[in-house]
């Protein structure tokens, strides 16, 4: 009995021998046959000493920390780049300061005392509940759709309904780019699942989007930013995939410096429009040189419009050092706020006014810090007895 399961191990054994690599390097063997092609989906040519020549062995290991850390990285990429939009493509509003007529003239004085108040006080509770809309509301509908979308695309791969997948660990750049290596008839998936997750999942997120924009913008609340939303939606997720095709070798081995690069243009661009104060006194002067106390005190006083910037801004430093020494070390979390605390030390000494002389740079103050004069028209109208209209319309910063 031993002997005869013995003598059909060395033949076959022998013909394991017997039997030539396969052509290129990710030609191989698919089960028992002895033609080569190409290796089925989620397998791969090891070449092991134990094995036959060109064999594809199914790739049953987890992704290490890189791997996971790179499809982390490319689940939050489509969250950094809403965030990364500017305000005027997520909302009605522009970033450049806007004019706002005046309260139309009262025929009475009486009149005038019971509805300039409200006409005064109604837009700023329009604007501040766009602003609290904008600022908690899309973030939270956006990171809820990724992230269910994102469970959902783990579920689908190998092992099927489990988050723990198996992979293929990378080993050279020219795995990720095997459609243009291979030989001809042996193009597969060889680096799974770095290629077919992050495009799977984008598609789930575009389509998820959509359904989901497209009814509150139908059924719930019919706003213009909802519509913007969904035409984000549409660009986003195909020149995403189109990017994951084409350079995903390349952001695997260098998405920690892609990170800290995104990092350091969001602070570059939204720190100065976020963040730029100047000193009001309060007899109505200016003092067009920046407080960093105002800035610290605006973060507390009114934090929806600021901690969402700053917590990218933070995200994304702590996540491309992480990723930089694949270790989650205290220094990393620590050194994450710097950059935020370094621009709000040196902010006295980086404003256009310090560098620049004359009425452009007057200008350029006043448009971003208006004074406020509404006292002193108070007490002309009471001297003269008539109502006159402002010479130039307020300005408003909008953020």
């Amino acid at each position: 009995m031993n002997q005869s399961t013995f003598i059909p191990n060395i033949l076959w054994n022998t013909d394991w021998v017997s039997l030539p690599r396969c052509p290129g390097k990710f030609c191989g063997r698919v089960g028992n046959r002895s033609e080569c092609g190409a290796c089925s989906w989620g397998t791969r040519v090891t070449n092991q000493p134990e094995s036959r020549p060109s064999q594809c062995e199914p790739c049953l290991t987890p992704p290490d920390f890189h791997g996971w850390l790179y499809l982390s990285f490319t689940a939050v990429l489509p969250i950094i780049i809403f965030f990364l939009l500017p305000p005027n493509s997520r909302t009605n509003q522009t970033s450049v300061p806007r004019r706002v007529r005046p309260p139309p003239k009262i025929a009475s004085a009486v009149d005038e005392s019971h509805s300039s108040p409200i006409l005064s006080h109604s837009p700023v509770v329009v604007e501040s509940n766009q602003c609290v809309f904008r600022s908690f509301f899309l973030p939270l509908a956006c990171l809820l759709i990724h992230v269910i979308t994102a469970l959902f695309s783990l579920l689908l791969f190998s092992p099927l309904g489990s988050i723990n997948i198996y992979s293929c660990v990378p080993q050279t750049l020219d795995e990720f780019y095997a459609v243009l290596v291979a030989a001809p008839g042996c193009s597969s998936e060889i680096v799974f699942p770095f290629i077919s997750l992050p495009l799977t999942y984008y598609g789930l997120s575009a389509l998820v989007c959509l359904v989901v924009y497209s009814f509150i913008l139908c059924c719930v609340h019919q706003a213009k930013t909802w519509r913007q939303v969904a035409y984000h939606a549409l660009y986003t997720y195909p020149v995403l995939c189109l990017f994951i095709c084409v350079f995903g070798g390349l952001l695997y081995f260098s998405f920690p410096y892609v990170l800290l690069l995104l990092a350091l243009v969001h602070s570059v661009y939204r720190f100065p429009v976020l963040f730029d104060y100047c000193v009001q006194p309060a007899d109505g002067t200016l003092l067009p040189l920046c407080n960093p106390s105002m800035l610290f005190r605006a973060l507390f006083t009114n934090g929806e419009r600021y901690f969402p910037t700053l917590l990218v801004s933070i995200f994304c430093y702590a996540y491309g050092l992480i990723a930089l020494t694949h270790s989650i070390s205290f220094w990393a979390v620590l050194l994450a706020p710097a950059p935020f605390l370094f621009y709000a030390v040196t902010l006295p000494f980086t404003h256009p006014f310090v560098t620049f002389d004359g009425d452009y740079a007057f200008s350029l103050a006043t448009a971003r810090c208006p004074p406020d004069r509404s006292a002193s028209r108070t007490i002309l109208r009471k001297q003269d007895g008539v109502t006159t209209e402002s010479e130039g319309a307020r300005t408003e910063r909008v953020i």
